[in-house]
């Protein structure tokens, strides 16, 4: 097996909140450490696993200090390996070493300066997209999602928009650095629907994003946007906390969409 093979299979394994305690047994952590401390561009992919898959460990409060400890003291090599890939030109290798220095409270992304915009135009002109400042006046929606979904989190925005509602999601907003545009989102969100799926418990960024708006209060009304999904896990436990909505199909979103209505009405009279 390959070296990115193995990180993807970790990677992919860290998802499940059973096996993150299982591969912190049977030593995981010197492994993925280890591929961090790799000099070869080629294994740039290998990192990307690695580093995601110890991300995901990093939610388990339990495992924070055994990361820290293993690299603050055993691999100081992968310590500075990892702050150096804050610095990376690939965006998903860069924010997810941000995301692991931030949970394991090396870094605060709020200390960091904001990243210049890049210098970009396109072949069509187009229309500047509404400012931030724009989108928060009156009750500002957040939506979270992943990209497996977005076409349907598009769909349940431009409806929302056409309803007078304020909503924000990054196909609209995110510039530069990832993290602060999550957290500055989600600070200042009056609520939060959170798109969820497999693909959502999956993901390091999604799992970030909803624990901050969690440990905010902010009020969370979780959309099922794939069918047949029963959300376990950290997910299972988050969900289980309010009324979900289901909008995993045109029609079952019709069907549901006065119970969202009245949800965000709800959060309106808080």
């Amino acid at each position: 097996m390959s070296v990115k093979g193995l990180c993807e299979g970790l990677n992919n394994l860290s998802s499940n909140d059973i096996n993150k305690s299982a591969i912190i047994k049977h030593g995981g952590i010197p492994v993925l450490a280890s591929v961090i401390r790799l000099k070869f561009k080629k294994e740039k992919e290998a990192k990307q696993e690695a580093v995601e898959a110890l991300w995901k460990l990093a939610f388990i409060e339990s495992n924070v200090e055994i990361i820290l400890t293993h690299l603050t003291f055993a691999d100081t090599a992968a310590l500075e390996g990892l702050k150096k890939l804050q610095s990376s030109d690939d965006s998903r290798l860069r924010e997810a070493s941000k995301g692991l220095l931030h949970q394991i409270g090396l870094i605060d992304i709020h200390d960091e300066l904001p990243e210049q915009k890049a210098d970009s135009s396109a072949d069509q002109p187009q229309d500047p997209p509404p400012s931030y400042e724009d989108a928060m006046r009156g009750l500002h929606v957040m939506i979270s999602y992943n990209w497996e979904h977005q076409d349907r989190a598009i769909k349940i925005r431009d409806r929302l928009k056409q309803k007078g509602h304020n909503v924000w999601m990054d196909v609209d907003k995110m510039r530069g650095n990832i993290l602060m545009a999550m957290a500055d989102g989600v600070e200042k969100a009056d609520a939060m629907l959170m798109c969820y799926s497999r693909k959502y418990k999956g993901s390091a960024f999604c799992q970030a994003e909803a624990n901050y708006a969690f440990k905010l209060h902010k009020p969370i009304i979780p959309v099922q946007v794939e069918e047949a999904y029963d959300a376990d896990g950290w997910l299972g436990l988050l969900t289980g906390m309010y009324i979900y909505v289901k909008a995993y199909s045109d029609e079952v979103m019709e069907e549901n969409w006065p119970h969202l209505l009245r949800e965000l009405e709800n959060v309106r009279k808080v």
